[in-house]
C-alpha cells in the first residue's frame, strides 16, 4: 500500500456513512469506544498469499486496495474479516469494531455481546 492510500483511508472511512440503510458510520461510531493500541497490537496479523485458486481479487475494505502477496494483514478473531494492518489500525483506534459486520472487533474486549452497542439486560 502507498502512502497516496494511506493519506485517503479515512477519506473512505467517511465514504461507507451511507452503507447500513442510510445510518451515518460515524453516529454509529461515536458511541462505541476505541480500542488501545497495545489491544490492537494483540490481535492476530499475517504475510498476505495470494491462492491458487484464487480467481477474483480480494480487497481491503477500509482502502479498497487488492491486497498483494507479502503485504502485512490483520484478521479480525471473531468475525475473521481481513484488511490491510495500517487500515485496520487506524479504523480500531476510532472504534473497536469491524467495519463490515459492526462485530467486536475482539475478544479482549468487555461485554457479553459479540455486536458492539448492544446490551443485554
Amino acid at each position: 500500500m502507498n502512502n497516496v492510500n494511506d493519506a485517503t483511508s479515512d477519506a473512505r472511512i467517511l465514504m461507507m456513512d451511507n452503507v447500513n440503510g442510510g445510518t451515518s458510520v460515524a453516529s454509529r461510531t461515536s458511541e462505541i469506544p476505541s480500542m488501545s493500541s497495545d489491544d490492537i497490537k494483540e490481535l492476530p496479523c499475517f504475510d498476505y498469499e495470494v491462492g491458487e485458486k484464487e480467481n477474483t481479487p480480494v480487497e481491503c475494505v477500509v482502502c479498497l486496495e487488492n491486497f498483494m502477496g507479502g503485504e502485512k494483514c490483520r484478521m479480525l478473531p471473531i468475525c475473521h474479516h481481513t484488511f490491510h494492518v495500517q487500515c485496520i489500525d487506524a479504523w480500531l483506534l476510532k472504534t473497536a469494531a469491524c467495519p463490515i459486520c459492526r462485530t467486536r472487533a475482539s475478544e479482549l474486549q468487555t461485554g457479553d455481546s459479540s455486536e458492539v452497542g448492544v446490551e443485554l439486560t
